[in-house]
Order: C-alpha cells, then structure tokens, then sequence
C-alpha cells in the first residue's frame, strides 16, 4: 500500500504534500498503471479525478496551478517561464495564500518554471524555501543545465553545478525539508515539481528503477522507465515523509504527452502542445488525511482547483480566484477551459462542458460528443448542434 492508514492525531497542524510530474497525461496512466504500484497503491486510497484538465503546456499550467487562475483572465496564454516573463504581482500564488495561515512553512522542490530571477524564483512568491530547483527543464536552463547528471542546481538562492541524479536529488531534498517542518510541529505546505519525465529522454540508473525493471524500446520504452523512476520516488516519500498519512496529498502532471513519447501507432499532432484530450487531460489525485473517502471523482476539474483545495485545507484567508474550486466539494466546473500559445504564433483553446468540446485552434472548429465517442474521432458538424454550439463559441470566447 502507499500508506497504511493509522489513527490520525486531530492536533497535527495542517500539512499538504503536491506532487507535479511532466508530460504526462491521463491515458499515459491507463495504460501504464499495472508497472506502477506506488502510483496503483496512492490511487486506491485517492479520489481519482477522471475528468481533469491543464492547459497545453507547461508554463502555463503551472500559472494556473500557482496562482488558481486560468491565464486569460490577465492575458497570460504565453510562456511565463522566462526572466522576463513571471507572475503578475496582483495574482496571488498558493503559497502567499498559505502565509495567511500562523506559522505556516512553505517549500517548493524542483521545477519552477513561473519566470522572475534565476536564482531565487519562487522565493519571491511566498515560499520559505526552493530546493534542488530548476529554473526551466534540464535541457534549456539558463545557467547551463544539460541533462539529469549535469545540470545548476538551485538551493535558496544558490546555484552550483551538480552531477547527482536529478529526480533522486529533488526525493531527498523533499524527504529532508518536509521532516524538519513536521520535527517543528508547523504547518506544512510543500511541492514537490519533477522535471521527469520530461526530456532529455534517457534510461534512469537501475536505483532509480523498479527492482527487475525490463526497458522497452525506442522512445516510449525510455520514457515508460521515466515514469517507472517517479513511481519510485512516490514509494521513497510514502517510506520516508514523517506523519504523511495525517496529510492531504495532490497528485498530478502539468499536460499531456509530448509526441516524441507516445505509444506506437498514436496519431501524431493530437498530444502536448494541442487541446485533444492527451494533450489536456490529466491525472488528478487527491488522497485526504487517513486515505478516507476514496473512488472515482467524474465531476469537471482544472488544475486551477489545486489552489482552493490546498488553501481550504491549510485554513487561509485569502479569497478563492473564481476559476478555483475545493476539489473536496462535490460540485466541479460547469466547464472548463484550457488555451495557450504555442510556438509563439499557434493559439490553441478549447472548452470542455459536461458532454461536449469545441476546439477552437487557431479559428478552426472542431465539436465532439466525448459521451459517445471519447476519442474524438468524429467532430460533430456545428450545424447540427443549433444552439449548443452558439454556447460553447460564447463560453470560448468570454468564459
């Protein structure tokens, strides 16, 4: 099991643990999830969000994921990863809304990827620590990161060199800060952002691998061992996070697959960087302290929700942002919306209602039924869906 369940201590402080991984959709999940028990084990005692959405690429879901809005209500559809980029100062991030709460400790670990100074990023967006962090992705970090023994690694404001393996290195750094806020007896708020299985593809050292884990082949089979290390460091945190049961616990991915990565024989153009469902549809779990109420969640969820689930639970006082619901409520979105731009010319945006989609890529219109054909094989002529598609052309444009 992730966790055995114990008997909770009611005047533990408030604790949340939010794991992000990279590039990884929900079918990637379902079609993996047999090789990956830690994950199987976190799932069964989670609500598993069925039906959850990020936005097309990384930066801007992690806005969104920081700041628990969707980027159009600031403009914000491009990139904010670079120096020039960052986070408006009238958004409120999840860990200056944690701040409201006495005495909380708030820690990011890993990727940050939301722009400001190289060197200090999310320590001047409310977070007490930032450790073994990355500006950007292994690949094309500013401060000369090329791959996941040679990258700049970033500790409070302090890069160096480093040739230790990157997902082990942000496992220990999360295992070692987490436990000295529980040793504290504070409130804890910490996440932990791998850079895997995003790219520089490569095959994990055998430590980070399951024990007798068999490669596959190609890019897929490199890039399933990427997955198989995270299931590894989930099972490090559930072996060596003090009091974790006590806490709520979010897992999830920034987007979907990239198509370097697909399966063989997935259609191309149809994954990370569009809104089809392996571009945008996520895994969401959500493991509440004691592993209590969980099963299948098929309510509409944006990532935007992490942001009110984690302030709910930490006691804050900051407003929600209206695109940010308690993913513990039973009530989801009525629809969701996921846009960016891509390769800084293609806008690509879509909206999700209970049963229907419109794409709206680049002003080309696509409809799908998702009840009756869930892989968007067939797009539904807009003419005939009368008034529905008049709704969702209006929720595109000004939802």
């Amino acid at each position: 099991m992730f966790l055995q369940p114990s008997r909770l201590d009611s005047t533990a402080p408030p604790r949340v643990l939010v794991v992000v991984i990279d590039d990884v959709a929900q079918a990637d999940v379902d079609e993996l999830l047999p090789a990956l028990p830690n994950l199987a084990a976190l799932a069964a005692q989670s609500m598993v969000c069925r039906r959850a959405y990020s936005h097309p690429v990384c930066g801007v879901t992690r806005y969104t994921l920081q700041t628990g809005e969707w980027g159009r209500r600031r403009g914000i559809i491009h990139d904010v990863g670079s120096p020039a980029g960052g986070l408006p100062t009238e958004a409120v991030t999840m860990a200056e809304a944690a701040g409201t709460f006495p005495g909380a400790r708030r820690i990011l670990v890993g990727k940050w990827h939301c722009g400001g100074e190289v060197l200090t990023g999310p320590l001047g967006r409310g977070y007490d620590s930032w450790r073994a962090g990355t500006y950007l992705n292994l690949r094309d970090d500013p401060r000369g990161s090329v791959n996941y023994t040679d990258w700049f690694r970033l500790d409070d404001g302090a890069g160096a060199q480093s040739a230790e393996y990157a997902t082990k290195a942000q496992a220990l750094a999360v295992i070692e800060a987490w436990n000295a806020g529980v040793e504290a007896g504070v409130p804890l708020l910490a996440l932990l952002c791998l850079n895997a299985p995003h790219g520089p593809l490569h095959t994990p050292p055998p430590f980070a691998l399951p024990p007798g884990y068999q490669v596959g082949p190609g890019t897929r089979g490199k890039f399933e061992a990427m997955l198989g290390s995270v299931d590894v460091v989930l099972g490090l945190l559930a072996a060596n996070l003090l009091e974790l049961d006590g806490a709520l616990v979010v897992v999830s991915s920034d987007n979907g697959t990239s198509d370097n990565n697909l399966p063989s024989g997935y259609p191309m153009g149809r994954s990370k960087g569009t809104t089809y469902e392996r571009g945008v549809r996520v895994p969401l779990l959500v493991r509440r302290p004691g592993g209590a109420g969980a099963g299948e969640d098929q309510a509409l969820r944006s990532l935007s929700d992490v942001w009110s689930t984690v302030a709910a639970h930490l006691g804050s006082s900051a407003p929600a942002p209206a695109d940010s619901l308690d993913l513990l409520a039973p009530a989801g979105h009525d629809y969701v919306i996921s846009e960016a731009m891509v390769g800084g010319e293609h806008k690509r945006a879509v909206v999700r209602s209970d049963l229907w989609k419109l794409l709206g890529d680049d002003g080309r219109e696509e409809f799908y039924d998702l009840g009756a054909d869930p892989g968007e094989l067939t797009p539904v002529p807009a003419s005939s869906l009368g008034v529905i598609a008049d709704e969702l052309r209006e929720l595109l444009e000004h939802g």
